[in-house]
């Protein structure tokens, strides 16, 4: 497993488990991968200074997150085939996310499959939240039985 491959650490996650997928390619995941290789975390954003700075521990903290990334789109990609992957969140703004990515899918899928295209989110890192909050709110007017 990817996991394994770096020998990263189970995280306690959120949901009371350790070693979710969320515990690595989230902000505060990206801030424990430096941890464990340079021994201090670092916000996201001035990891990604660093690393653009060529910073040995930042780069090698974000490729590791790339490769956790990638290693969870790939299970996207093998289940449910789909022709894009949408990224929000605060970390959708790394641009050298969508120039990794690709290299690092390959390493998990079979040569030939066509790989999705991996965009940000169309009106930033917000997205998600915004999406939610509009299905809530429809959700909560049909159960009321008021039309929109």
């Amino acid at each position: 497993t990817t996991r394994d491959r770096h020998s990263l650490p189970l995280q306690p996650c959120g949901c009371g488990k350790r070693g979710c997928i969320e515990t690595y390619i989230s902000g505060p995941g990206l801030s424990q991968l430096h941890a464990h290789v340079a021994g201090s975390t670092i916000s996201p954003e001035r990891l990604v200074q660093r690393m653009r700075a060529g910073e040995v521990a930042c780069k090698r903290a974000f490729n590791i997150w790339i490769d956790c990334v990638a290693s969870c789109f790939a299970q996207f990609i093998l289940h449910i085939n789909p022709e894009i992957i949408v990224v929000g969140g605060g970390l959708s703004s790394i641009r050298e996310l969508y120039t990794g990515i690709e290299p690092a899918l390959s390493e998990y899928l079979f040569s030939g499959l066509p790989l999705p295209r991996v965009v940000p989110a169309r009106f930033g890192d917000r997205s998600g939240a915004r999406g939610a909050a509009m299905f809530a709110a429809l959700h909560r007017d049909r159960s009321s039985g008021r039309e929109q």
